[in-house]
């Protein structure tokens, strides 16, 4: 399959957006004043390699823990990818849909839509979450099926295609 799916916006990628690039500034503004401080020592009280050992520590700290944050989300991303273009899926029928008050986005809370899936060999009830949409759904998938993407080599990591069903929304 050649659609690439939506990238989720994770707290994971968000930290780590504002993290490295903050982090950066730290290192630079730590590395920048080792000459300035050199030239105008009166200029600092104190030890100035304390000065510079704290911004630069602190900035790697930053730095390093913001590329961790990006690479586990881009990880993430392409584990749904992988789950998606393997074009193993299931048919899940829509349960409910509820806001998702642990997120506020411009002052709303998103809407999660749930799925089940009866699997027919082993009696079992599985239950599946989309990515969060700014409406609620109920009206457009009450009674409809979804397809389901399930990874190949991890069950839990799956991809709910409620794009294929939902009208596009424009907002105005």
């Amino acid at each position: 399959m050649n659609k690439k799916i939506k990238r989720p916006l994770s707290a994971l990628r968000i930290i780590g957006m504002i993290f490295t690039p903050l982090g950066a500034l730290f290192v630079i503004v730590g590395a920048a004043t080792i000459p300035l401080f050199k030239i105008h020592p009166e200029s600092l009280s104190g030890k100035p390699e304390v000065f510079h050992g704290v911004f630069i520590g602190i900035g790697l700290i930053f730095v390093v823990l913001g590329i961790i944050f990006l690479y586990r989300s881009g990880k993430e991303y392409k584990m749904l990818q992988e789950a998606y273009d393997s074009g193993n899926y299931i048919t899940a029928r829509f349960n409910n849909a509820n806001q998702d008050t642990n997120i506020l986005i411009n002052n709303r809370h998103p809407y999660i839509a749930e799925f089940m899936y009866l699997d027919q060999y082993t009696g079992i009830m599985h239950f599946y979450k989309s990515a969060p949409v700014m409406f609620d759904p109920t009206s457009a998938l009450s009674g409809r099926d979804v397809k389901v993407y399930i990874h190949p080599n991890d069950p839990e990591c799956y991809y709910v295609d409620i794009e294929e069903i939902l009208p596009e929304i424009r907002m105005h």
